[in-house]
């Protein structure tokens, strides 16, 4: 069983809400990059939402929880607040990590972008709810997620009460709404 099949038969199955590659291709083509694959079809697949409400799954079509905001947002604030936690730049660039997720403790998900090949980028995440402030897995998106829902081992930044009981994604719209941003 792949990651994707893994993450179906943990979370259900995909409501699909977003499956128009128009919104990738403009998402794309500001950051100067193609996004891996398989963080494509999950976030096609399950985004915007909430991920047992601990995980904000973005997507560039998101009315809230949108992608290409997000990143744009945190690579400007990267150019006038250095997070010395994180040893690389925030950015677009070979080498750079690129912002595109994170959790209700305020820790950042980043893609690493070490290899030319999208589909071979390790997964690091800038922690505010551990001892440790950086963490590197080198494996793909929806593999770390697989072992990010099975428990974490390893993974240093999940609360201690991880997994919950009930894993599910909160469709954007059910969880977060511009009146609640107040």
């Amino acid at each position: 069983m792949n990651h994707m099949e893994q993450l179906v038969s943990l979370l259900g199955p995909a409501p699909r809400t977003h499956a128009d590659p128009a919104h990738w291709e403009a998402l794309e083509r500001s950051l100067g990059l193609v996004l891996p694959g398989d963080f494509k079809e999950f976030i096609d697949g399950y985004g915007p939402c909430s991920l047992a409400e601990f995980l904000d799954v973005l997507h560039p079509a998101g009315a809230t929880f949108n992608l290409g905001r997000f990143c744009r947002e945190w690579i400007d604030l990267s150019q006038v607040c250095v997070n010395e936690d994180v040893p690389y730049v925030v950015g677009t660039a070979p080498g750079n990590v690129l912002p595109v997720g994170s959790t209700e403790h305020g820790d950042i998900v980043y893609f690493v972008l070490a290899e030319a090949d999208p589909n071979a980028w390790p997964v690091g995440v800038a922690a505010r709810s551990s001892e440790a402030v950086w963490f590197e897995f080198p494996m793909s998106f929806t593999e770390w997620l697989v072992r990010v829902l099975r428990g974490g081992a390893g993974m240093g930044f999940l609360p201690d009460d991880w997994p919950p009981d009930r894993l599910e994604c909160i469709p954007e719209s059910e969880f977060w709404s511009p009146a609640q941003d107040g």
